[in-house]
């Protein structure tokens, strides 16, 4: 199996869409909204900290945009930039 087919079997597997659904959920607009407002309550007395948490979680939110989007990505250019390390191929080869 080459890693065009990997990525292909990976984003219409069922465990994908399961794990992609939860991450929508926990990171998306809903829950990016709710972890905003609950670090402005945590931190509300404290500027400076609530300035560093508020950035730690929009920095988080978006290198998991990055994560969950590279799969098509990589898909919709064609073959992936960087070739899988082999231990990661199916079957550990």
């Amino acid at each position: 199996m080459n890693d065009r087919e990997a990525l292909q079997d990976l984003v219409t597997s069922k465990g994908w869409l399961l794990f992609k659904e939860w991450a929508r959920v926990q990171w998306g607009p809903e829950g990016y909204g709710e972890k905003i407002a609950a670090v402005m309550h945590r931190y509300a007395d404290d500027a400076l900290a609530l300035g560093q948490e508020l950035r730690k979680v929009h920095t988080a939110t978006e290198e998991i945009n990055v994560l969950m989007k590279w799969p098509e990505e990589q898909l919709k250019k064609g073959e992936p930039k960087e070739e899988l390390p082999v231990s990661m191929h199916r079957g550990g080869r």
